[in-house]
């Protein structure tokens, strides 16, 4: 008798996750999937404009699923939209990154609540030069050392995207040489093919999809650097993928921050609920972001030939 089994598996990303082992997660990463909220009314939400592509989607796919919902969004440079978080009219914020401790303080005090994250998703900064260049290996020490020394143009995407504090931020660089900022991704991948030496910093995202005609453009003008890491023992060259970006074996990963700041029904409790779900967790994946719940498949093997 033939005799087919069935097993639940975690493919593609979610098996990655899985052997990284679990990462602690303040309670504010997640949000009460049991406060489903009503989906209806006017939801005011800022964003970093990095962000526009992925969080149309989703705004798209809630809309339609919900027809009485009416998020209202403004993409804003990361540096304004930080400053528009204190703004009482917006009920939520995206970026990417965590909020300090004084903006805990400040923000609780401006809408008399406590802020809560949620973060949703992961992206992370690749760093580029011209095609064809011959050191594309560095480790933290040397991304430090050229910081401080400004041995090499390094070029940022936008003037107030934050990209460049992250990275500082991260290093622990107070000062700064030889640092640039551009107006967008093509800019800065212009400038390192025109510049032999010059470093890009760009997202991940950008550069991922490679079913992407522009994407793919891009990424044919460019060599990606990666990271020389130690791990296990061994000395590895790592560089940005949604494998690494899940593992965390990429240094420089930026969090999708999902900021509730304000109360005001419960559309931004329903709205993030939705982007924790497991649906929304394929637009993160397509987009080249690696998302905090991913998709499950269950796939069917049939083990009617097997030997016993």
């Amino acid at each position: 008798m033939t005799v087919k089994g069935y097993m639940r598996l975690w493919v593609g990303m979610a098996a990655v996750v899985m052997m990284a082992g679990c990462e602690n997660i303040s309670k504010y990463d997640k949000p009460d999937i049991s406060l489903e909220g009503n989906n209806r009314g006017v939801l005011k939400v800022v964003a970093d404009k990095s962000l526009e592509s992925i969080m149309n989607q989703h705004i798209m796919i809630f809309e339609n699923k919900f027809p009485d919902a009416d998020i209202e969004i403004s993409y804003l440079d990361e540096s304004d939209a930080a400053k528009q978080m204190y703004d009482t009219a917006n009920s939520v914020a995206i970026i990417e990154r965590r909020l300090t401790q004084a903006e805990f303080k400040s923000l609780e005090a401006a809408h008399n609540l406590k802020p809560k994250e949620h973060i949703m998703a992961k992206d992370a900064l690749v760093l580029i030069t011209a095609k064809g260049t011959a050191d594309t290996l560095i480790d933290i020490e040397g991304l430090k050392n050229l910081f401080a020394t400004g041995a090499r143009p390094l070029v940022f995407e936008g003037k107030s995207s934050g990209a460049a504090a992250y990275v500082m931020n991260e290093l622990n660089v107070k000062n700064s040489k030889n640092v640039y900022a551009l107006k967008d991704v093509d800019e800065v991948i212009e400038y390192v093919q025109e510049h032999k030496g010059a470093i890009g910093f760009i997202p991940y995202s950008v550069i991922s999809d490679e079913q992407n005609e522009t994407m793919m453009n891009r990424l044919a003008k460019i060599s990606t650097m990666y990271f020389k890491v130690k791990k296990d023992g061994e000395t590895l060259a790592i560089g940005a993928t949604q494998s690494t970006i899940a593992t965390g074996d990429y240094p420089l990963i930026r969090p999708i921050n999902y900021v509730l700041i304000g109360y005001k029904g419960e559309l931004g409790i329903g709205f993030v609920n939705y982007l924790f779900k497991q649906k929304s967790s394929r637009v993160f994946l397509k987009e080249g972001l690696v998302p905090t719940v991913f998709a499950e498949r269950l796939i069917s093997i049939d083990t009617g030939n097997l030997e016993k």
